[in-house]
């Protein structure tokens, strides 16, 4: 865990927000696993979810891991419930679209969720209560606010 972990998250939040979507950089997933190699100071993902550049590239990712929230847990995440979700958990949403790409956000602290769309790029949503209620929660570590 890095120290002061939160200011680091709320700087590379402001320097992402707004990004284009690019594939293997700024998707959701990316934008995700960049924000928890900043809280963590290592990519946590590392050897369990690989890497892509295209939109076939993701999809061959999704279907080597088959089950997302199984891929969480081997790369050392546990589910948390949503009435103890904090910053710098992932939230994982509902697979959609034809490619059934789940949603994946993070938990920055002011409360508000970073997220990427390709029709938005990386934004923010105002807070995690708009998020699906089928959405479910990850930590990695046990940081503390």
């Amino acid at each position: 865990m890095i120290l002061n972990w939160d200011v680091a998250l709320v700087q590379f939040v402001n320097e992402v927000r707004g990004s284009c979507w690019v594939w293997g950089r700024t998707d959701c997933a990316c934008i995700a696993r960049r924000a928890l190699t900043v809280i963590h100071g290592r990519d946590v993902w590392d050897g369990v979810i690989g890497h892509w550049t295209t939109a076939e590239g993701a999809i061959r990712v999704l279907n080597s891991i088959r089950n997302p929230e199984m891929a969480l847990q081997q790369s050392g995440g546990y589910s948390v419930s949503p009435r103890w979700q904090r910053a710098g958990d992932l939230v994982l949403g509902a697979q959609v679209g034809h490619d059934r790409m789940p949603q994946i956000g993070i938990i920055i602290p002011s409360g508000q969720v970073m997220l990427s769309s390709k029709e938005d790029g990386v934004y923010v949503l105002r807070h995690y209560s708009m998020l699906k209620e089928d959405s479910t929660y990850w930590r990695w570590g046990d940081h503390v606010e």
